[in-house]
């Protein structure tokens, strides 16, 4: 055996021997986290609600504080309609999406409107996709969201 096979055996042995070694060197402790999680368990307290300024306004003006009303004797005083609507759903694809509008008074039909149409509101429809509907009131454009109807 020569120096030359004699240095090549030597260095296989010695790699072989180093990848034995890494192959059965136990594996290094998981590091510790930073922070530990929560341990306690806590609720976040109800935020308090905001007052519906419409339905107290109203309150006030029908509680008695300003007397009564005067009504002519013999005239019928007429039902008020319920001018209160909605955007209901989304309906259509591409450029023929369109928004169903429905009436809190139950004698009048849902109302079809597609872009460029008024809301019983005034409001000009600016867009529809498909999950909102954009309004323009004045020189702001307002986006409401809505459920997508299937049929």
């Amino acid at each position: 055996m020569n120096f030359a096979s004699a240095w090549r055996a030597s260095w296989i042995a010695a790699a072989g021997a180093a990848l034995v070694g890494w192959w059965l060197a136990p594996l290094p402790d998981p590091a510790t986290a930073l922070v530990r999680p929560r341990q306690d368990s806590w609720r976040l307290v109800q935020l308090p609600r905001r007052i519906d300024q419409t339905s107290t306004a109203a309150l006030v003006a029908g509680a008695g504080y300003w007397g009564t009303a005067a009504a002519l004797p013999g005239a019928a005083t007429p039902a008020a309609e319920d001018p209160r609507w909605r955007i209901a759903a989304v309906y259509g694809s591409g450029k023929d999406r369109g928004a169903l509008v429905q009436f809190a008074a139950a004698n009048k039909p849902p109302l079809r409107v597609h872009v460029g149409d008024t809301l019983p509101s005034g409001h000009r429809i600016v867009s529809i996709s498909d999950r909102e509907v954009c309004i323009q009131i004045g020189r702001k454009t307002y986006r409401l969201g809505v459920e997508r109807s299937e049929s």
